[in-house]
Order: structure tokens, then C-alpha cells, then sequence
């Protein structure tokens, strides 16, 4: 109820106040990066949503511990 007039005027005062940016050069699409921030954001949601469940502890061997090493490489 009240996030739709605080949404719009942060999008106002947004709109408002950053300059506007001209592109002084073409823009690459990084599939790698995107792989890469894509497993780590899976593992940081899986190890947040599943840790408290399984008490923090191995899963079928150490999914949990493994799936925390792995957001953090």
C-alpha cells in the first residue's frame, strides 16, 4: 500500500538528480561472468535457504559446507 508512492518518488527524485551518461565505448557480453556470478548466487541462496533445515551439516556428504566454500571462491 504505501511501497507504490515511496517507489515513485525514489524513481523521481532518481531521475532527477543522476546525470545522464553518453557511452564513450561499446559494451562486451561476458557469458563467462555471468556463469560464474549465476553458480554463486545459487550457492549462496541454496546455502542460506537449506543450512538452518539440515542443521548447518553434511548433506548426503558435505553439500552444505561445499556449497558455502563455493560462494565464497
Amino acid at each position: 500500500m504505501i511501497n507504490g508512492p515511496i517507489g515513485i518518488a525514489g524513481f523521481l527524485a532518481a531521475a532527477r538528480s543522476v546525470p545522464e551518461r553518453r557511452l564513450t565505448h561499446q559494451h562486451r557480453f561476458d557469458p563467462f561472468g555471468i556463469v560464474l556470478s549465476s553458480v554463486g548466487l545459487f550457492a549462496l541462496v541454496f546455502t542460506v535457504r537449506s543450512g538452518e533445515h539440515y542443521h548447518w551439516g553434511p548433506v548426503a556428504g558435505p553439500v552444505i559446507p561445499a556449497f558455502f566454500v563455493l560462494t565464497v571462491v
